[in-house]
């Protein structure tokens, strides 16, 4: 079976604030039982707006938002946006 190379690729935003705040320390793994109103499985713009958004409209929710990298390191941290006229 393959296995596919694990991307170490950081883009140029990600880099610059890693450089000035440094690497986020690793989070412990899942291990119990967590309860929350709402929980966000991704922390890249869909996930990452969606929490914000149910924050403002009530913050008495229990938001919980799941991510294994860093936020934003999936697509939404490397997809340049590119449009091609065909």
């Amino acid at each position: 079976m393959f296995e596919a190379e694990r991307i170490t690729y950081r883009n140029f935003w990600l880099e610059q604030a890693l450089a000035e705040e440094g690497d986020p320390a690793p989070a412990p793994p899942l291990e119990s039982e967590r309860r929350c109103d709402i929980a966000i499985v991704g922390g890249g713009y869909t996930g990452l707006w969606t929490a914000i958004d149910l924050k403002r409209r009530d913050p008495s929710l229990d938001v919980v938002l799941i991510e294994k990298e860093i936020c934003g390191w999936g697509g939404s941290g490397r997809n340049a946006g590119y449009l091609l006229n065909m």
